[in-house]
């Protein structure tokens, strides 16, 4: 455990819950759409359970949130043939959040342990990323991503049409006046000591800033050019990669805060979950002609 997460085989790191998430979702989708009931019923809802607890542990509360939201929008699409999925998955929900101590320590010492850790971070920690704290005068606004947030829509007002330059953030950042996050409603302490990070921690105002107007229409096209080179059809009978839209699209969630859209691990899970979505149409493809 680092700090306050586990970051798993992924050494300094701390990316194993996304890539649970990611991965998880592929998998969980192919199993579910097989027409062997063991793997529909059993095998997938089990997997479930191991990768929410799984992400849970990590302490990446986004790819938990993202996996959450995946679950109730899959099982929704999918609701006559899931009533006991949801049962059980509400329970686990129900357990997890009862595992949280809302009245927890701020102060961690020698004996604090895992699970109080872990606990503090769903709560105190998660509140106080939203605003929801005393240290925080504007929800969402005066905290830590909040601040980021900003001072990559400043850098991108600085240079609108082709931005600052892929992975300038991190020193374009210590030319926005604090001051001038402080008009938003940034705390003075956020604005001078939390504005500057390697990156924006959100793919859309990481592209917005990095690469301007143009990066960001070139980006539009790029995923709308990908979801409408496939014929989605909504249910148990989708197509093989349906479950990699699912994947794609919790990817590139636009409101979620995230990593670099330009760093090579998150490079290589796009264009791996993109390879095999026009990699099974293709196979389709061949198939019919044969």
């Amino acid at each position: 455990m680092n700090g306050l997460r586990y970051q798993g085989p992924f050494g300094e790191e701390w990316i194993s819950g996304s890539y649970l998430k990611n991965f998880g979702i592929i998998v969980i989708v192919n199993l579910f759409l097989n027409p062997n009931k063991i793997y529909r019923n059993y095998i997938s809802l089990i997997l479930i359970i191991i990768l929410f607890l799984a992400i849970f542990i990590s302490g990446e509360k986004m790819a938990l949130i993202l996996f959450s939201f995946f679950i109730i929008l899959f099982f929704t699409i999918n609701f006559k043939n899931n009533i006991r999925h949801i049962i059980i998955l509400s329970g686990l929900f129900l357990l997890v959040v009862s595992f949280i101590n809302f009245n927890n320590i701020e102060d961690f010492d020698g004996n604090t342990t895992k699970s109080e850790k872990l606990s503090y971070r769903y709560s105190t920690q998660f509140s106080e990323i939203l605003g929801f704290s005393k240290n925080s005068n504007v929800i969402l606004i005066d905290t830590v991503h909040g601040t980021h947030f900003l001072t990559a829509f400043e850098i991108f007002k600085k240079n609108p049409i082709v931005g600052s330059g892929i992975k300038t953030f991190r020193t374009e950042c210590a030319n926005v006046e604090p001051n001038l996050l402080q008009t938003y409603g940034v705390g003075e302490g956020r604005a001078i000591n939390n504005r500057c990070t390697s990156h924006p921690h959100n793919f859309v105002l990481e592209i917005l800033s990095e690469t301007g107007i143009i990066g960001f229409v070139s980006y539009i096209i790029f995923v709308l050019f990908i979801l409408f080179s496939f014929k989605w059809r909504i249910g148990i009978n989708s197509e093989k990669y349906y479950s990699y839209l699912y994947s794609f699209l919790f990817f590139i969630f636009p409101i979620a805060t995230s990593g670099s859209f330009f760093n090579n691990y998150n490079s290589i899970i796009l264009w791996i979950i993109i390879s095999f979505l026009f990699f099974n149409k293709n196979v389709k493809m061949r198939r019919k002609k044969s």
